[in-house]
């Protein structure tokens, strides 16, 4: 599925990131420790991230790259990777190499 042998190559198939669903604000761990302000303003970024990457995809797809997205869960945790596969995936020969 998977090839990279050089940096030059046409981009076939990239992934993009996922931010967290603005439910979030309604996890137990977090909504009684957030004002009212800092609700809306996360609730906000939320949203405004997601638009930029779909704005992303919109963009790649037109010029025939498939779009991969990773899956969460809405738990208490949350993996930075999500947003920013990059900082924790790579491309080796035929293998994503994920740390």
């Amino acid at each position: 599925m998977f090839k990279a042998y050089t940096e030059f190559q046409k981009l076939k198939r990239v992934m993009i990131g996922r931010g967290l669903s603005p439910s979030i604000v309604e996890n137990d761990s977090l909504r009684h420790r957030l004002t009212p302000t800092t609700k809306r303003l996360l609730i906000q970024l939320l949203d405004e991230t997601e638009e930029d990457y779909q704005n992303l995809i919109k963009i790649c797809k037109q010029f025939g790259v498939e779009v991969l997205r990773p899956e969460y869960s809405l738990t208490d945790t949350f993996d930075p990777y999500l947003m920013n596969p990059r900082d924790e995936l790579i491309v080796l020969d035929n293998e994503l190499v994920c740390t």
